[in-house]
C-alpha cells in the first residue's frame, strides 16, 4: 500500500510540474475592467516559475528515499517532511487559490504514504503488517 501511495504522489508531483508549465493561472495586470488574460508560470516568471513545483517533486523524492530505507530514524524523518509539505501546500490556499486545489492532494498523498503500514516478511515467510518504526 505504501509503494502505491508513494507512486501516486510522485506521479502527481510530475503532473504539477507539467501543469505549472502549461496551465494559465497568473492574471496579467491590465487597465481594462473586463477580461483579464492569464499566463502560465513559465511564461510569467521564466524557469523560476517552475521552481515551486520542482521543489515539491524533490521533497517527494526525498520522502520516497527515506521510506524505502525502512529504518526508524528515516521513517520518522519522512513523516516530519511529509507533514511539512502538507502544511506548506495547505498554506498555499491563501496565496494561489486555484493552484492549491492541485497541490493539497500531493501533500495528502505523501502524508498517507509516510503513515501507511508496511508489509514485512517474518522468518517463516508470512507477511505481517507493522507500523514502520
Amino acid at each position: 500500500m505504501q509503494r502505491l501511495l508513494v507512486g501516486l504522489a510522485l506521479a502527481w508531483g510530475v503532473l504539477l510540474v507539467v501543469l505549472s508549465a502549461t496551465l494559465p493561472i497568473y492574471t496579467l495586470p491590465n487597465s481594462q475592467g473586463s477580461f483579464q488574460p492569464r499566463e502560465t508560470a513559465l511564461v510569467a516568471y521564466g524557469a523560476a516559475g517552475l521552481l515551486p513545483a520542482f521543489g515539491l517533486l524533490v521533497a517527494g523524492a526525498l520522502i520516497t528515499s527515506l521510506l524505502l530505507r525502512r529504518r526508524s530514524g528515516s521513517t520518522t524523518s519522512a513523516r516530519v517532511l511529509a507533514i511539512a509539505v502538507f502544511v506548506a501546500s495547505y498554506g498555499s490556499l491563501l496565496i494561489l487559490h486555484i493552484w492549491s486545489l492541485l497541490v493539497v492532494p500531493y501533500g495528502a498523498l505523501l502524508v498517507a504514504a509516510a503513515f501507511a503500514p508496511q508489509l514485512r516478511a517474518q522468518r517463516r515467510g508470512r507477511p505481517r503488517i507493522v507500523d514502520g518504526d
